[in-house]
């Protein structure tokens, strides 16, 4: 009868702090409440002094419970720390995720925006090129046309040059002759022959020299 009693007096504290277990310590706790009225009971038997055995069950059922009280204590604080940690370590996280995040966005539209400016440049740069490639092909021609230019006022300065030095000639011969007529008979049959000559020379010199407009 008394181990009846105890047993089922066992079985109600047992449930009673199995419920109030935290998840980590409530298979243990049950495990050990569950032998400890037998550890009891052979204890009870097997001591001869004036303690009912009724009376040493409860007194180690309530160091027991002080025992499981502390315990449980004990891992309730650390099971709220523990919380607490996950806690603050999932708010960081999430913040430093967050940040990560628009820091992504934001050098993702710098790298679009740097893409866009990367385009323009390159359209700019082959619109340049043609420009310099058309300048280029004008200065060429035109190199060409003042080299050609250059060549024909060279052609054409020489032979004013000859021109030049023939009405040089014919001056010469003109102020000769016309000395002799000052000095000389004007009936001189020869000298208003070679003055004529003289004359005609120059003419058809400078005729033959003049440049083309």
């Amino acid at each position: 009868a008394l181990q009846g009693k105890i047993s089922r007096g066992s079985s109600s504290l047992i449930r009673l702090i199995a419920a109030m277990a935290f998840p980590p310590i409530r298979i243990p706790l049950v495990l050990w409440l569950t032998l400890a009225p037998l550890i009891v009971w052979v204890e009870a038997l097997q001591v001869k002094q004036a303690v009912t055995p009724v009376e040493k069950v409860l007194e180690l059922l309530h160091k027991v419970s002080v025992q499981v009280e502390e315990t449980m204590k004990s891992e309730a604080e650390a099971y709220g720390k523990f919380t607490a940690f996950c806690r603050e370590q999932k708010s960081e996280k999430e913040y430093r995720i967050q940040k990560s995040t628009e820091a992504i966005s934001e050098l993702t539209l710098e790298v679009e925006a740097l893409g866009a400016e990367v385009t323009e440049l390159d359209n700019k740069i082959v619109a340049e090129t043609e420009t310099v490639d058309q300048i280029k092909s004008e200065s060429e021609a035109l190199l060409a046309t003042r080299t050609t230019e250059a060549n024909t006022f060279e052609q054409n300065k020489a032979e004013m040059q000859k021109a030049v030095d023939a009405c040089d000639r014919a001056l010469v011969v003109l102020k000769e002759h016309m000395q002799q007529i000052h000095e000389v008979p004007a009936s001189s049959l020869v000298q208003n022959k070679d003055v004529a000559a003289a004359v005609k020379f120059a003419v058809a010199v400078s005729g033959s020299s003049a440049l083309p407009s």
